[in-house]
């Protein structure tokens, strides 16, 4: 039994190239990402706050809003986000470098959570969508999804396009040559499902337009930029 034990802690190793500065390193991007997540959770709760209401101030008017009918369906937002990270995840786990790539991933969100943190409070917008919920107060323990004035610029869609990005990036070389059709089958795929989850972000009135269009350049931007520096001083 031990040699066995030892065996499969050998191979677990070197499959997920464990090294004291790999583990450092993902620590690290683990405690990157967790605290923009919480502070953007903070500024994101004065941001509603800060909101103004809804119901007496007129929503702003977007060009999208006119040709694509409301819906009240949020729950499919999150549906869409679990569509899209759940095999992300997996293609992170079956990669062969994926501790460089789940470093990549988490970087490149917590870029992008930084980002939100500056932007989300400094301009009030009136919330898109009837029924959100505004936050009164306790700012650094208020947790709650969808609520009024976390507006500029979509969390939602971040994800919808960094896991299309991952597919993209990665998730091509993961097949055969001679399967190399299939995988852009993947992309198409991954890619109609982070474009249709987009517009049904905007149909839910979740978000206005603008905010989902500067999510995918800003997901975009500083997913290229971690590549970068991740290939050139990291890797």
């Amino acid at each position: 039994m031990a040699p066995t034990k030892e065996r499969l802690k050998k191979w677990f190793f070197q499959r997920y190239k464990f090294t004291r500065q790999s583990i450092f390193f993902t620590f690290l991007s683990i405690a990157i990402f967790a605290l923009t997540l919480y502070f953007m959770n903070v500024m994101a709760n004065v941001a509603s706050y800060l909101s103004p209401d809804n119901t007496i101030n007129p929503k702003l008017t977007d060009r999208l809003f006119e040709a694509i009918p409301s819906i009240t369906l949020l729950w499919l937002t999150d549906l869409a986000d679990a569509l899209l990270f759940a095999p992300t995840v997996l293609l992170v786990l079956t990669h062969y470098r994926p501790l460089y790539l789940l470093c990549k991933v988490l970087l490149t969100w917590a870029l992008c959570n930084l980002m939100r943190i500056t932007t989300v409070a400094i301009t009030s917008f009136p919330d898109p969508r009837a029924g959100c919920q505004h936050t009164v107060g306790e700012f650094f323990t208020t947790f709650q999804l969808h609520r009024c004035g976390d507006c500029m610029f979509s969390g939602h869609t971040i994800i919808f396009v960094i896991s299309a990005l991952v597919w993209t990036s990665h998730g091509y070389h993961r097949f055969p040559r001679r399967y190399r059709w299939l995988a852009w089958i993947c992309m198409l795929f991954v890619w109609a499902l982070c474009i249709g989850s987009a517009f049904i972000v905007i149909a839910n009135r979740a978000h206005y337009t603008v905010d989902v269009l500067v999510a995918f350049y800003i997901a975009g931007g500083n997913w290229y930029i971690l590549t970068y520096l991740f290939d050139r001083y990291i890797e």
